[in-house]
C-alpha cells in the first residue's frame, strides 16, 4: 500500500484513510494517549544521578510511546496490556516495525541488504501470523478478553478499544482476515518507524545550542491548558519535522516526454522514464516559501509543510503525527529544566549518505542504521515524577 502506485493503491489507501479518521473524537484522544503513555514512561526509565534525574530520550521514551499507540491504534496486542508471552513487548514491537520501514525504504548499505531482508522478512512473517490470531478471532468473536488486552492501562481508558473498531471496520467492509492483516501491518510499521524517527530529531533540534532558546517558550505553553497554548505546540512540532524531517524525499519518474522542471537556481530537463529525487529536507528550507528558513516561525501556513510528503503519497497520518509531537513535547517541557546530558551520552550522532539519507550509529558505536537509537537528557526533580 505505501510504496505503490498504482490504482488500487490509491484505493487503499483512501479507505485506510477513512478508517483512520472515523471517530470524532479522535485527535483529542492521541493527545490524551500521548501524554499519558509519556508521562508514564518517564516515571518507568528515569534513573536518579545526584540531584538529578537522566533517561534516554529516544530508547526509552519516544521508540516506545509510538510502540504502545501503534500497538492500540492498529489492534496489535502487547505484554503490557495482559496478551501472552508469545506476544510482543513494546520494545519489541518497534523493533520489529522499524526493521521492516527500514528495508523497504531505508535499505542504503548494500552490504547489509541481504542481512536485512533476511531479518526484515522472518520478522514480517512472525508479525503477520500474530495478526492472522488476532483479526480471525475478532472476526469470529472469540476473544471476548480481547478489548482488555488492547486497553492502555490507565484509568482514563484513552483510545480504549480503537485496535478493535478499526479491524472491525477492516471486516465490514468485505475484507478477509488475510487482506485485513496486511492492511494493517505497513500502515503500523510506517506510523512507528516514521514517528519515533521524527520525535527523536525534533527533540535532539530543540535541546541543541542553535534552537534551546526556544525551550522557555514551549515551557510556558506547556504549562498552560488553554487550547490556544496547545494550537502553538502544533506549530512548534510542525516547524520542529519541518528542520529535521523524517522522510527524506521520493523516487519518481517521468512519465511526459519530455519537462523542464525548476531546481533551486537552475533548470532541468528531464525525458520520459528518468528517474527523480524529490529531496523534502530542501523543500522544508526553500526561502521562496519559508522566509529565514533555518528560523523557528509559528505564523507559517499550515498547507506548505510537505515534510510527510505530499500528494499521493502524502502521510495518512500527519494530523496525529503533529498532535503526537505536540503533545510529548508538552509532556518534556513540564519537566524541570530538561537538557542534553553531558557528553557523547548527550548527542545522537548521524552522517548522511547520497547527500540525502540521515543514518545514524548505535549506541556501542558498531555500525550506522536508519534510525536513531539513543539520546540522553537530564531534568530535575519535578511534581510530574
Amino acid at each position: 500500500m505505501l510504496s505503490g502506485d498504482t490504482p488500487a493503491n490509491t484505493e487503499q489507501r483512501g479507505f485506510v484513510k477513512q478508517c483512520l479518521y472515523s471517530p470524532e473524537s479522535g485527535l483529542e484522544e492521541v493527545r490524551h494517549f500521548y501524554e499519558s503513555i509519556t508521562a508514564e514512561l518517564f516515571r518507568q526509565h528515569s534513573r536518579k544521578v545526584g540531584e538529578s534525574y537522566q533517561v534516554d530520550i529516544v530508547r526509552d521514551i519516544g521508540n516506545l510511546a509510538h510502540a504502545h499507540f501503534t500497538s492500540q491504534f492498529f489492534g496489535i496486542p502487547l505484554q503490557e496490556y495482559g496478551a501472552g508471552s508469545d506476544s510482543y513487548t513494546a520494545r519489541a514491537l518497534s523493533d520489529v516495525l522499524a526493521n521492516l520501514f527500514g528495508y523497504v525504504f531505508l535499505d542504503l548499505d548494500t552490504a547489509a541488504s541481504y542481512k536485512n531482508r533476511v531479518v526484515a522478512a522472518a520478522e514480517t512473517k512472525s508479525l503477520g501470523e500474530k495478526m492472522q490470531t488476532t483479526v480471525a478471532g475478532i472476526k469470529a468473536q472469540r476473544f471476548p478478553s480481547l478489548r482488555h488486552m488492547l486497553r492502555i492501562a490507565s484509568s482514563d481508558g484513552v483510545l480504549r478499544s480503537y485496535g478493535v473498531e478499526l479491524i472491525d471496520r477492516l471486516l465490514e467492509s468485505g475484507k478477509g482476515v488475510d487482506e485485513a492483516v496486511w492492511t494493517i501491518i505497513p500502515t503500523a510499521a510506517a506510523a512507528c518507524a516514521t514517528q519515533a524517527q521524527g520525535w527523536a530529531q525534533m527533540i535532539d533540534l530543540y535541546l541543541s545550542d542553535k534552537y534551546y532558546s526556544h525551550w522557555p517558550a514551549i515551557q510556558k505553553l506547556a504549562m498552560s491548558d488553554e487550547p490556544e497554548a496547545f494550537e502553538k505546540l502544533k506549530k512548534y512540532a510542525l516547524e520542529g519535522f519541518r528542520l529535521s524531517t523524517p522522510a527524506f524525499g521520493l523516487l519518481r519518474t517521468v512519465v511526459a516526454d519530455k519537462a523542464d522542471l525548476r531546481d533551486g537556481p537552475r533548470v532541468v530537463s528531464v525525458k520520459k522514464g528518468d528517474t527523480i529525487f524529490t529531496d523534502f529536507v530542501t523543500a522544508g528550507l526553500d526561502a521562496t516559501k519559508f522566509p529565514d528558513p533555518y528560523e523557528i516561525k509559528l505564523d507559517r501556513p499550515d498547507d506548505l509543510y510537505i515534510h510527510h510528503g505530499w500528494g499521493p503519497h502524502a502521510c495518512l497520518g500527519r494530523p496525529i503525527v503533529t498532535v503526537a509531537g505536540a503533545s510529548m513535547l508538552r509532556v518534556c517541557a513540564r519537566l524541570g529544566n530538561l537538557r542534553r546530558a553531558p557528553g557523547q551520552a548527550g548527542e545522537m550522532k548521524s552522517k548522511t549518505v547520497n547527500d540525502a539519507f540521515k543514518v545514524y550509529l548505535a549506541e556501542n558505536g558498531s555500525k550506522w542504521g536508519p534510525f536513531p537509537v539513543s539520546k540522553k537528557v537530564v531534568f530535575d526533580k519535578t511534581t510530574e515524577m
